[in-house]
């Protein structure tokens, strides 16, 4: 795809059935979000319960959020993108 630099985030990892911590996780990736610049745009690539945890949207199979950070560190849903699976 060619979409950039690639990173793996242990942050998006699933916390579902207790397998991480969610706030923990939900934190750190907000936080890195945060921390690029304003003009940036970044793709992840992760689990229901992060989605979620992170935009309060239940995401259908395959669907993408698009969202953007507000100044508050929180993120704002723009759009939803439904993918036949």
């Amino acid at each position: 795809m060619e979409q950039g630099r690639l990173e793996i985030r242990p942050s998006l990892n699933s916390f579902f059935a207790g397998r991480g911590d969610r706030l923990t996780q939900t934190a750190e990736t907000l936080n890195a979000l945060s921390a690029l610049p304003d003009d940036s745009r970044a793709l992840l690539v992760t689990h229901q319960v992060n989605i979620t945890a992170l935009t309060g949207v239940m995401p259908q199979s395959g669907e993408i959020i698009v969202a953007r950070m507000l100044n508050d560190g929180t993120l704002e849903v723009t759009g939803r993108v439904n993918i036949a699976p």
